[in-house]
């Protein structure tokens, strides 16, 4: 696929939101064609997870295929890794069907503190990812500094490597300016379980900063 400079500036801005990643380069030939992509990461992630990463945001967000031959993992030692004691984890969740309504229920912990939040609708197979989604986001929500506020912009479960995986797009917004940040889990058995882990994926790093 040929891409031009303003779309090459574009998704380097959304590979440098990725769980891990400090800056990117991509790399065109003169017919347009991505041939390289280079990522400085820290240590936080496996480098086989970052170029899945790296894969599954520009299928999401660009609808574009890349090798993974073609991006490369450097690994540096960074002040702002999280340190995973600190980092927002699952404590609970549940799905209940009260007649045609369904209820996700997300409970998540952070220095031994818990927040809680719940999502509703019409119940069906496709609601659910929905509901998971959100209850987590309310979860986030009442964690972070109220003049931030999270959304679910958009998801996507993509097929790649043998495997399903969810990708997640958050937008953060405030009265200044948003923020896109996008996060993914492979999809096992537990629907519900992949969805919060996608939505943390996308937002443990920034937390803190919004926090404040």
């Amino acid at each position: 696929m040929e891409v031009d400079k303003n779309l090459i500036e574009e998704m380097e801005r959304v590979l440098n939101q990725l769980g891990g990643v400090i800056s990117s380069k991509i790399i065109k030939n003169d017919r347009g064609d991505i041939v390289e992509i280079h990522i400085l990461a820290d240590k936080s992630r496996n480098p086989k997870q970052i170029s899945r990463d790296v894969q599954s945001a520009l299928m999401a967000k660009f609808n574009v295929d890349v090798d993974y031959k073609v991006i490369s993992v450097a690994e540096i030692e960074s002040d702002e890794m999280v340190n995973e004691s600190e980092r927002v984890r699952i404590k609970s969740l549940q799905y209940s069907i009260e007649g045609i309504k369904g209820n996700a229920r997300v409970v998540i912990e952070k220095n031994d503190a818990t927040y809680e939040g719940e999502y509703s609708g019409i119940h069906s197979s496709g609601f659910l990812p929905t509901a998971f989604m959100n209850a987590t986001v309310s979860a986030l929500n009442k964690y972070i500094s109220n003049e931030n506020i999270l959304i679910v912009e958009d998801y996507k479960f993509i097929d790649i490597a043998d495997l399903k995986v969810l990708v997640v797009a958050l937008g953060v917004m405030n009265v200044r300016h948003k923020e896109l940040y996008i996060g993914n889990a492979v999809v096992h058995e537990e629907i519900g379980e992949a969805c919060v882990k996608a939505v943390l994926n996308a937002i443990n790093r920034a937390l803190d900063v919004l926090k404040k």
